[in-house]
């Protein structure tokens, strides 16, 4: 069978853990990593269409939690202190999958950077989650 045909290989974001500091972040319900690359038109003689020459990459990413526990928004809140340095960690992310175990893969996110703290809100009768946006460097399997 052709394995793009087979929907048990459709990798399942389920078995997806996120550590920080070590410690398996077990309230993280999704992480998303986003790499944009900026480029730059350049007018090229004797051509209508510009070429196009890369400029920068901005990588970003969003980090959303179950309230569980104060501890990443009182780091982050910490660094936003005048006197505070800035906050920059890294986030190890692991996704398995037991029906595509090629799949499975762990990734360094080096120098990430928080760019909100968790806020205070709620709904009744639904789980409080935050959404925090962060920036950061590079990524790397591990």
């Amino acid at each position: 069978m052709n394995p793009l045909a087979d929907g048990t290989k459709i990798l399942n974001g389920t078995y997806g853990k996120a550590y920080f500091d070590g410690e398996w972040l077990f309230n993280v319900t999704s992480l998303e990593l986003n790499e944009e690359i900026e480029y730059e038109e350049v007018p090229l003689p004797s051509r209508l269409t510009p070429g196009q020459k890369r400029n920068k990459v901005t990588r970003s990413g969003t980090l959303t939690q179950y309230r569980v526990s104060r501890k990443l928004e009182k780091l982050i809140r910490k660094s936003m202190n005048d006197d505070s340095p800035s906050l920059v960690v890294e986030i190890q992310t692991e996704i398995t999958d037991p029906d595509n175990p090629e799949m499975s893969e762990m990734t360094r996110i080096i120098g990430v950077q928080f760019q909100r703290t968790p806020g205070l809100g709620y709904t009744v009768g639904e789980n409080v989650t935050d959404e925090i946006p962060f920036l950061f460097t590079d990524s790397k399997p591990m």
